[in-house]
């Protein structure tokens, strides 16, 4: 008669990866067809991210309002990512992810983990970097608006470049500040509520810098 082994019990027991391993495992450029895509919900963010680094809170819209959000990694800058659903109900289908947010440039985190990029296949993009870059990645000039409005330093038009329009269907979402070392006259010239294009020199001279990164599905 063949002989039975027995099988220690936490033996065939899988122990479940803990939250940080899993999150070590994603990135650090992200892309709008990843695990941040317009499909994404909470739970799938729990999933993917690991569950202790997910929380839903309180998150600010402008102008001293708030809405119901969700947070990946809320207590380190180097890794915050705030996102906006569309379904709220349901915490699923995001409207906006925004990577390091932040009041301006020289706030922005010196070592901040994540990048995005338009496809797997293009250069990202990352806090801090000059607009001359960004400009070379996009493969031509863009638009972006004027400082010192509530749409300070806003990408607006990608103009068919690398950046436009990637397969996971939402919007880059790009934020520049003008360098604090900028003379006033400078900056002055680049301010208020109007277009300019990457490559004027205008703009060139206040030599902005990414201080606000995200993805917009709107």
């Amino acid at each position: 008669m063949a002989r039975r082994i027995a099988i220690p019990f936490f033996a065939s027991v899988l122990v479940p990866l803990p939250a940080f391993v899993q999150a070590q495992e994603i990135g650090p450029v992200l892309t709008c067809d990843g695990p941040i895509s317009g499909k994404a919900s909470h739970a799938s963010l729990a999933k993917a991210f690991g569950a202790r680094n997910v929380s839903s809170r309180k998150l600010s819209i402008g102008e001293g309002e708030t809405e119901q959000g969700t947070v990946l990694f809320a207590t380190d800058p180097t890794r915050r990512i705030e996102i906006l659903w569309t379904d709220r109900a349901k915490r699923s289908n995001p409207r906006m992810a925004i990577f390091g947010r932040t009041t301006d440039a020289s706030a922005a985190p010196p070592a901040y983990r994540w990048q995005i990029a338009a496809r797997s296949d293009t250069k990202p993009l990352s806090l801090r970097q000059p607009l001359a870059q960004v400009e070379a990645i996009n493969g031509k000039p863009f638009e972006l608006a004027g400082f010192d409005w509530d749409y300070s330093g806003t990408v607006s038009d990608w103009r068919g470049g690398t950046l436009d329009a990637p397969p996971g269907g939402c919007r880059m979402l790009v934020r520049f500040a003008a360098a604090k070392t900028a003379p006033g006259a400078a900056q002055d010239a680049v301010s208020g509520d109007q277009a300019f294009s990457s490559d004027d020199p205008k703009m060139r001279a206040v030599a902005p810098v990414i201080y606000e990164l995200g993805f917009t599905w709107e």
